[in-house]
């Protein structure tokens, strides 16, 4: 090394210091063996890209045993300096579902699936993890070390959506598994994301349908919709948090927050166009309940817009997700009722306001990405809250969402959709 000066960025806290960067290899070491840390780097090149907690990536240069090491790590905190996401996560329990997922569930998944011949790995190693209050930390193996890379926003290809879909399938079937069989802490999984203590004041989630009407209101065409929309102004985001607590006919432990961002790649040969493996991440809003939050997830930010609006194509996606479901119950001998293609889409149907709310919402915010100018320059802490002209606004008249809103409604309307909306 030619230097043994920690680089330390500005938002690590005071009490992640030398000696807690020591606990926490010696919580991962061999017991015994004397650790002498040289250099430590804690770097945050992700500033505001993660809703739920602060994220370092940590460069460990020790000594063990009189032999030189590097260890690289993940470290997740709770968020530093933003007073909304502070409050907004308190009695959200992120840090003990993620914690509890990484410790106790994905090692429950994968001796499942490894039991039948099938060596997936569903998460990274946690190396350490801690829940004292005002103190709570996750430490994670760097998946980049093993040739994984962030998908980003938006996958390469169809290829990629697909491998992850699959992925999420075998984690559905392993959850539906545990708990046929009496593992009652899939149930424990009821903190979602939209249970948050002050979702309502976030207006990426409560205004976007107030938003959607003033846009309505300026295309002559499409004001016949207002008042089916209007009536949804009081009951859209209370029937989505709803939805995270409803029976449906397959209910699974979701991850949650089922998006590209949220999922890591590993190539053949680094060839982009050729995906190997996929590993998810971050699973503080895991939560037990309906597929349909995670199949909803998946069809609104894994495929572009044109083709995941097309019903065809939507089909197909759902029926890819349904064999490999079926496939990997059959496999891991689930002893329950095995779910059919129509149990799904009768679910789909039946909480089809989560669809009017990603048409609404996040909809908008997928056009956002195709704009990198506009992304750029987008203030998230803005788009969080409720602080007046927060720059959404413009979302809503690019051509292509415009075009597929007057394509949609027509369909919407005549399914039904647009109905129900007077009472919860």
């Amino acid at each position: 090394m030619s230097s043994y000066e920690n680089i330390i960025d500005e938002f690590v806290p005071e009490w992640l210091n030398k000696e807690y960067i020591l606990s926490i290899l010696r919580n991962d070491e061999l017991e015994g063996q004397q650790i002498k840390i040289s250099k430590y780097n804690l770097l945050n090149p992700t500033k505001g890209e993660h809703f739920a907690s602060t994220m370092f990536f940590g460069e460990l240069f020790y000594s063990l045993g009189g032999e030189e090491k590097t260890k690289h790590i993940i470290i997740k905190i709770l968020p530093q300096g933003n007073a909304l996401k502070t409050e907004a996560l308190e009695g959200g329990h992120v840090f003990e579902t993620e914690s509890k997922i990484y410790h106790e569930t994905i090692p429950k998944f994968e001796a499942i699936l490894s039991k039948y011949g099938d060596n997936s790995k569903l998460g990274a190693k946690m190396i350490f993890h801690s829940l004292v209050k005002d103190k709570e930390i996750i430490v994670l193996e760097n998946l980049k070390q093993r040739g994984f890379t962030s998908s980003g926003l938006e996958f390469t290809n169809y290829e990629e959506a697909l491998l992850s879909i699959e992925r999420i399938a075998k984690w559905h079937a392993c959850s539906m598994k545990l708990n046929n069989e009496g593992d009652m802490s899939m149930k424990d999984y009821s903190h979602g994301s939209f249970n948050l203590k002050n979702i309502d004041k976030m207006s990426i989630f409560s205004n976007g349908i107030q938003v959607f009407n003033e846009f309505l209101e300026s295309q002559e065409d499409l004001v016949k919709f207002r008042p089916y929309f209007k009536k949804m102004e009081k009951t859209l985001l209370k029937k989505v948090i709803k939805t995270y607590s409803d029976n449906g006919r397959v209910r699974v432990l979701n991850h949650g927050d089922f998006h590209c961002n949220n999922v890591m790649l590993k190539h053949f040969n680094n060839d982009r166009t050729k995906p190997e493996d996929v590993m998810l991440i971050d699973f503080q809003f895991c939560v037990w309940g309906p597929v349909v939050i995670d199949l909803m997830y998946g069809i609104h930010t894994f495929f572009k817009l044109d083709f995941r609006t097309d019903i065809n194509n939507r089909d197909k996606i759902i029926k890819f997700y349904f064999d490999h479901l079926v496939e990997t119950l059959e496999k891991i001998e689930y002893r329950g009722e095995i779910p059919t293609l129509k149990d799904i889409h009768k679910d789909l149907v039946d909480q089809s306001h989560m669809e009017i709310f990603f048409l609404t919402t996040f909809m908008p915010l997928s056009m956002m990405y195709e704009n990198a100018t506009d992304f750029e320059k987008m203030d998230s802490d803005k788009l969080m809250n409720n602080s007046g002209d927060n720059g959404v606004l413009k979302f809503y008249y690019y051509p292509q969402y415009v075009a597929k809103v007057k394509e949609l409604l027509p369909l919407y309307l005549n399914r039904g959709w647009l109905d129900g909306f007077d009472e919860l």
